[in-house]
């Protein structure tokens, strides 16, 4: 019923997602503010170019899937099943919206680069190819995903879907992720098979404006909760589509289509 007061009453108005709704949202946003005076002088058109430059070939695509990955949320196994005292912990208020507002992302195409070429992370961002050898985590910090290896995985020791250990893998990832290989894990060689590098820049305004836009809805939702009005449906929607805006940018809208035709088979290879 909320949602329907939301879409006129209209079930074929209403997105079938979250990051649906956010994404409409967005785009009336922008379109309404680059006719307002203070984007005088830019137009739809450079922001069609400017999205236009950031799209990579089909390959470099698939390398961006293959480097995606979730928050990490692995336990430590020596751990578990232990009751901890004295635990202290810190809860960063809205993480993806300070990181969308704060930090730089690759607004560019990737462009193939020397593998030996020493990266420059404060003007660009990176994917990485890499094979380890004789590969194995320190202490008991298992960071590397085994679905996110290449199928020429060998020797390796798993725990809970993480690698403790291979005699050698191949993954690509991102800058980040490969440092923070380099620093969890012991290995007797890194050889880099391909390195591709994008330039490095703030989101745009107008994006920025709108992230922000949703954070204080969400705040003055927030406080009216607190003072005892009866908001929580707003402040839920309103906080579910703060955090829709990353989930949006991530999306991968490119997948095979699976058809039910009423009967199941199997084919062998």
């Amino acid at each position: 019923r909320f949602m329907l007061s939301l879409y006129d009453n209209d079930f074929s108005k209403i997105p079938l997602t979250m990051t649906g709704i956010i994404r409409k949202e967005l785009k009336k946003y922008i379109s309404e503010n680059y006719r307002d005076e203070k984007y005088k002088s830019i137009s739809f058109k450079w922001w069609c170019e400017k999205i236009s430059g950031m799209i990579n070939d089909a390959e470099t695509f698939c390398d961006l899937v293959r480097c995606f990955r979730g928050g990490e949320v692995e336990a430590n196994f020596a751990e578990v099943n232990k009751i901890k005292t004295n635990v202290h912990h810190n809860d960063f208020d809205s993480s993806y919206i300070a990181t969308l507002l704060s930090e730089k992302f690759a607004c560019k195409q990737f462009r193939k680069c020397d593998v030996n070429e020493k990266m420059d992370l404060n003007n660009f961002q990176y994917i990485v190819k890499c094979k380890f050898e004789n590969i194995t985590s320190k202490k008991f910090f298992n960071f590397i995903p085994y679905e996110k290896c290449c199928k020429n995985i060998n020797g390796f020791i798993i725990e809970n879907g993480r690698v403790v250990h291979a005699d050698d893998l191949t993954m690509t990832m991102c800058d980040v992720d490969f440092l923070t290989v380099k620093k969890f894990y012991d290995f007797d060689k890194c050889e880099i098979l391909m390195l591709k590098k994008a330039k490095k820049e703030y989101l745009p305004k107008v994006l920025c404006e709108f992230i922000i836009k949703k954070y204080i809805e969400k705040y003055e939702l927030k406080q009216q909760k607190k003072a005892g009005f009866d908001v929580e449906k707003q402040y839920q929607m309103t906080k579910q589509q703060l955090c829709s805006i990353y989930g949006m940018m991530i999306t991968n809208s490119i997948r095979d289509d699976v058809e039910y035709d009423g009967e199941w088979k199997c084919e062998k290879n």
